[in-house]
């Protein structure tokens, strides 16, 4: 993966540890288990840069990366970078705007309809992954 971040400012500027020990631990369970992510829908909130919901696309995952407005140009462009490693994997990624405690009836309710509280609480009881 090829991944772009600055070298000051916000907390969405720079790559985590945090973020990059997460991803690796996802690609070691992938290397276990191949079908670890496969087709899993996932939804990351306050991605940053996107390394953690980028790496889970490149496993196959089907991925909506969501951070604050000032964030998306770099996020944006790290899944521009990653776009076609992603899908000659079989994964797909989108990044989209999500403000915490914004309504969402401003919003286009199709960019969150796979990820419903329902259908979230459906994933998680017959999908839950033990860590």
């Amino acid at each position: 993966m090829r991944i772009f971040q600055k070298m000051e400012g916000d907390v969405n500027c720079v790559v985590w540890d945090a973020s990059l020990v997460l991803a690796k631990y996802l690609e070691t369970m992938c290397q276990t288990k191949p079908e670890f992510l496969s087709g899993l829908r996932v939804l990351e909130l306050g991605s940053g840069l996107g390394v953690v919901g980028l790496t889970a696309a490149t496993l196959g995952a089907q991925v909506t990366l969501t951070d604050l407005p000032e964030a998306l140009p770099l996020l944006r462009l790290n899944l521009s970078e990653n776009k076609s490693k992603i899908a000659s994997m079989g994964g797909y990624a989108i990044a989209e705007s999500l403000v915490w405690g914004i309504a969402t009836s401003n919003r286009n309710p199709a960019v969150f309809k796979s990820h419903t509280e329902t259908e979230a609480h459906n994933i998680f009881n017959t999908r839950t992954k033990r860590f």
